[in-house]
C-alpha cells in the first residue's frame, strides 16, 4: 500500500463453500459449534443447510452477503483500517480504496457504506500497544500530544 492507491475488493464468496458437505466433518463441526453457542446440534445442522444454495454464485454473496451478516463486511473494513494505519504508524502513505462487490442498487451500496463508514470511525484511535509503547507513546505523553497512555487510561 506504501504510497500506492491500492483497491481491496470486500470478499464475496458462497458461505456454503466453507463448510463439509456430509459424513464425519459435518457431524463434528455442527458438534464444535453447537457447544460453542449452547444450542443443539440439530439447530446448527440446520442454519449449516440453509446456507446452501440451488444457485451460489447468484445468490448469498457480494454485498447481498454483508448486508445479511453485516459483521462480515465490518470485519473486513476493520482489516483494511487496522493494515492502512499499520502502515501510517511506519511513517509510509496509504491510499485504500474498499470496493463492495455486486452491487446492484444504490441502497445496497448505501448499506455497505454506512458499515465500511462506522467501521473507520471505530478505528480513528486504533493503535497497536506494542507498537505504540516501543515507538511513540513515550514521545506523544512527553510532548502533550496525549495527556496519559490511552492503555492506561482508556477502557
Amino acid at each position: 500500500m506504501d504510497g500506492l492507491p491500492v483497491t481491496i475488493r470486500l470478499l464475496d464468496p458462497p458461505l456454503h463453500e466453507f463448510l463439509p458437505h456430509a459424513g464425519p466433518a459435518l457431524q463434528a463441526l455442527c458438534k464444535q459449534l453447537a457447544k460453542e453457542l449452547n444450542s443443539s446440534q440439530a439447530i446448527v445442522k440446520g442454519r449449516l443447510e440453509a446456507l446452501r444454495e440451488a444457485n451460489p454464485m447468484m445468490g448469498l454473496r457480494g454485498c447481498r452477503l454483508g448486508i445479511i451478516h453485516p459483521e462480515i463486511s465490518s470485519m473486513q473494513a476493520r482489516a483494511v483500517f487496522q493494515a492502512a494505519s499499520h502502515v501510517v504508524m511506519a511513517r509510509g502513505r496509504v491510499f485504500p480504496h474498499i470496493m463492495v462487490p455486486l452491487v446492484g442498487s444504490v441502497d445496497e451500496l448505501n448499506c455497505q457504506v454506512a458499515l465500511i463508514k462506522q467501521a473507520a470511525a471505530q478505528m480513528t484511535f486504533g493503535i497497536s500497544r506494542d507498537d505504540a509503547q516501543a515507538k511513540f507513546l513515550s514521545f506523544y505523553i512527553t510532548n502533550g500530544i496525549l495527556p496519559a497512555d490511552p492503555f492506561e487510561t482508556l477502557d
